[in-house]
């Protein structure tokens, strides 16, 4: 697991082997400075230091045919809200989410070891 202290915010990572999908999320009691702003935007009635929600970013590898009949993956990429009270996690795709500087930073600090973990595209 990779952690990234320091910063706006404080982040895990982890890519679980044997799985195809890697998980990121934003330690939300560490939220400060214009990334308040980022999670206000998307959890309106919670505070970052008192809440069970999350903010986080998920790499997970794909598999589908070719229309010449060969077999391929690539990756997508989503953001997501993690419930740690419920243990539920909500794939979100807004634009509002998928442009929050919470998700971009998780994106800009795990995605090359995401994409490393997980093989990235192959033919």
């Amino acid at each position: 697991m990779k952690e990234v202290r320091g910063g706006a915010f404080q982040s895990v990572g982890n890519c679980l082997s044997g799985t195809n999908s890697c998980l990121s999320l934003a330690v939300s009691q560490t939220i400060t400075g214009t990334h308040y702003r980022d999670f206000k935007a998307i959890l309106t009635n919670e505070e970052p230091h008192s809440t069970n929600y999350h903010i986080g970013f998920v790499a997970q590898k794909n598999w589908s045919i070719s229309s010449l009949g060969k077999p391929y993956s690539f990756l997508t990429y989503s953001a997501i809200i993690f419930d740690r009270a419920s243990g539920t996690m909500y794939k979100q795709s807004s634009q509002v989410l998928n442009n929050n500087g919470i998700v971009r930073e998780l994106s800009y600090r795990y995605k090359n070891q995401f994409d490393s973990h997980l093989g990235g595209l192959s033919r």
